[in-house]
């Protein structure tokens, strides 16, 4: 069973269409990133998967857990940073957004470098 999947995922802002029958699915442990052009739907899937949108339709699982109907479920599993908080930060801790397993003490540095690349 994949730890993150999404059937048909779609979000439209009336006749914006942000999330066009997205399907996705990403096994625990695979290392995934979005990469595309401004409007191409990255930030507000990852919204979506953490339970901080609601999809227009087609569905979405977190851990097992569908979006929509288990969110109170999924949210002390996952963890959003949105991109704008790690600008002029040196440094940030997993620990401090209450994120438990093997990677919670470690340290993600913020270099110009990958704040760029975020685009």
């Amino acid at each position: 069973m994949p730890i993150i999947e999404t059937i048909n995922l779609t979000k439209r802002y009336g006749e914006l269409i942000a999330l066009d029958n997205l399907n996705l699915a990403l096994d625990e442990g695979d290392c995934f990133g979005f990469i595309g052009p401004n409007g191409a739907g990255k930030t507000t899937t990852i919204k979506i998967l953490a339970t901080l949108l609601k999809p227009s339709s087609g569905q979405a699982q977190v851990a097992g857990h569908t979006i929509g109907y288990q969110n109170r479920l999924i949210r002390p599993l996952i963890g959003y940073v949105p991109d704008f908080m790690l600008a002029g930060a040196p440094s940030f801790s997993r620990r401090s957004s209450g994120a438990k397993g093997p990677c919670s003490s470690s340290r993600l540095e913020c270099s110009s470098e990958l704040r760029h690349c975020s685009g």
